[in-house]
């Protein structure tokens, strides 16, 4: 997991400088591949039987909104500057993470 994150952060950071697209979109699919598999199968150890349809139901909500997150990041960049909706979508990512972090029941999950 930790593999495909720096993968995505490297990718990221070569088309930003070298404007190298192809190493972006391979970074990319690896970083979701591995995060895609290691996220469903977290999912479906850690949640109990009764639950899991639910959760899934949930996790598969979420997923499915994400277009409606671009819609809403563009809308925003419209309105006020592209720079300012990536800023501020980025601190909304690390608010959420921030308060997952300090979560003692997720922290507990092992």
């Amino acid at each position: 997991m930790f593999a495909s994150t720096q993968t995505a952060r490297l990718s990221v950071f070569a088309a930003l400088k070298g404007r190298n697209y192809c190493l972006y979109w391979f970074g990319l699919v690896f970083y979701n591949t591995f995060y895609l598999m290691h996220v469903s199968t977290s999912l479906q150890q850690h949640v109990p039987d009764h639950l899991r349809g639910r959760v899934m139901s949930l996790y598969s909500l979420c997923w499915n909104l994400l277009p409606l997150g671009g819609l809403l990041a563009g809308a925003l960049a419209a309105a006020v500057d592209a720079r300012f909706a990536v800023l501020f979508g980025g601190a909304m990512v690390a608010a959420n993470a921030l308060l997952l972090l300090t979560s003692r029941r997720l922290r507990a999950i092992s």
